[in-house]
């Protein structure tokens, strides 16, 4: 996966599009634990925890917070 935190090579609406997408990725498979019985119930909402997607992609959830709210959206705040 390209590492659009130091994506520099994009042009600005290119850039901003991509980290778009990639907000939208983040939304739709990654878990947020907030409780410790909420795993098993994330486990089956989702592919991949908060660690293991910031493993992968090398890229924190903070980053990922910053695009979501920079493009307008808002950030889903999730309770276990």
């Amino acid at each position: 996966m390209r590492d659009l935190a130091h994506a520099s090579f994009l042009s600005p609406a290119s850039e901003t599009e991509e980290q778009a997408e990639f907000v939208q990725w983040w939304r739709d498979t990654v878990s947020v634990r907030h409780a410790a019985n909420s795993k098993d119930n994330a486990d089956r909402r989702s592919p991949l925890s908060l660690a293991e997607a910031e493993k992968l992609t090398d890229i924190k959830q903070q980053q990922v917070s910053k695009w979501a709210k920079r493009s307008g959206g808002t950030w889903p705040h999730r309770c276990g």
